[in-house]
């Protein structure tokens, strides 16, 4: 369901109110109340076409193809492609100086962690990606996970997989042996 059935108007510090353009969402309501599907209308992506608001009904249930972020306290609900939150803050200490680390044979950052003896949320991985036939470099903290709806509207694109094996070799570059260190021939946006 989109915003085009209701406008949601909020202001810092109170809950959103929903404006009704018409008694198509009622009617929505009505028929998941009387079908007895606890129904949460959430903030949801509106794809590369939609507009910047996008809301849909999400059936609270143990199994699906989704999962929605939910605050008991503010009543914040979004899919997980289109929650937003704060990123945990991590332990700031002095930057070491940069070394050129070898770590043959670890594929993964929970390798990678546990060989130089420190948390992932220290750590960086590097995720390559095709969108829309251009190569993608991605830098994402080793304790998170890359949103790839999110990529998806940060970078614009239409079409967005993650690279094979051959097309990050085609590129001149060595799996596992990257850093956005002295890196080029890349564009990039920091977000």
């Amino acid at each position: 369901m989109s915003d085009s059935i209701f406008e949601l108007e909020h202001h810092p510090g109170e809950e959103i109110v929903l404006r009704f353009k018409s008694p198509k969402l009622r009617a929505y309501q009505n028929i998941y109340a009387r079908c007895g599907l606890p129904a949460l209308l959430v903030e949801a992506d509106s794809g590369a076409i939609g507009g910047k608001e996008s809301h849909e009904f999400m059936v609270i249930a143990e199994n699906g193809e989704d999962e929605v972020i939910y605050c008991h306290n503010c009543k914040y609900a979004a899919n997980v492609d289109k929650a937003e939150s704060t990123k945990s803050q991590i332990e700031s200490k002095e930057p070491l100086p940069i070394e050129e680390v070898n770590t043959p044979g670890m594929t993964s950052i929970e390798q990678v962690s546990s060989f130089l003896k420190m948390p992932q949320s220290h750590t960086l991985k590097a995720v390559f990606y095709v969108a829309d036939g251009k190569l993608v470099f991605v830098v994402i903290r080793g304790d998170l996970e890359v949103n790839e709806v999110k990529l998806k509207n940060i970078l614009k694109c239409f079409e967005l997989r993650l690279a094979t094996e051959t097309e990050v070799i085609e590129a001149g570059i060595v799996a596992g042996f990257v850093s956005p260190v002295g890196i080029s021939g890349i564009k990039g946006c920091r977000r």
